[in-house]
């Protein structure tokens, strides 16, 4: 198998693999998103080789990623773990800070459609883990993010016809109205914890949180 003509993606996680995989145009129908299908391994084990498909057309794609990127090489975060994207400080090399900011946008709409209050906190803390992510863009210096932080012809586009988007107070101020991480994380897991020692059974066979996202 070759791989020497065909891009290396850069991830930190499993978890920021299914967030690109949200926001992957389909190069058939322009649609999206896609739906992982299968993987496998390069035999030195340093690549991960995905194979996935858009869930308009089906259409198939090949995604390769460098596995020796990974800062965590969990799997899968089921309804008991919460999801990881980024443990360092360092920006995103998967996606760009535009995509990022329409992550949390759709994250945020999902959660207004939803009743169950549950539900509704993991999205409020998977919304903030994409807020997180975007503002590892920003220098203290500059409202604005810098160029090299906007790489895809979409997230280009927005900016040129909406910076006021991409302002970094604005990102912040929509932060500060979301609770911590830390404590996010304590409340969910009280929970879950605390709905498994009732419902052991129900809760195993929930859907993990990527499951959801991509309806699967």
């Amino acid at each position: 198998m070759n791989f020497s003509e065909e891009e290396l993606l850069v991830s930190f996680s499993i978890v920021e693999r299914y967030f690109y995989l949200m926001t992957l145009k389909c190069n058939s129908c322009g649609s999206g998103p896609f739906e992982f299908v299968s993987k496998e391994q390069s035999p030195d084990e340093k690549i991960d080789i995905w194979y996935v498909r858009c869930r308009k057309c089906q259409h198939g794609r090949r995604l390769m990623f460098d596995r020796t990127s990974l800062l965590i090489e969990t799997e899968e975060f089921t309804e008991n773990q919460l999801p990881i994207v980024n443990p360092s400080d360092n920006p995103s090399r998967l996606l760009d800070v535009g995509q990022w900011i329409a992550i949390f946008q759709a994250i945020i709409s999902a959660a207004s459609q939803q009743s169950d209050k549950r539900e509704i906190q993991r999205l409020g803390y998977e919304a903030t883990l994409a807020l997180e992510e975007a503002i590892k863009f920003y220098t203290q210096d500059s409202d604005l993010p810098p160029k090299e932080a906007m790489w895809t012809e979409g997230t280009k586009q927005q900016f040129k016809e909406h910076p006021e988007i991409f302002e970094r107070h604005r990102i912040l101020q929509l932060r500060e109205k979301l609770p911590g991480l830390k404590a996010m994380q304590s409340v969910i897991k009280s929970e879950l914890a605390d709905k498994n020692s009732k419902t052991s059974k129900q809760s195993q066979s929930k859907k993990s949180w990527w499951q959801r996202w991509l309806g699967k």
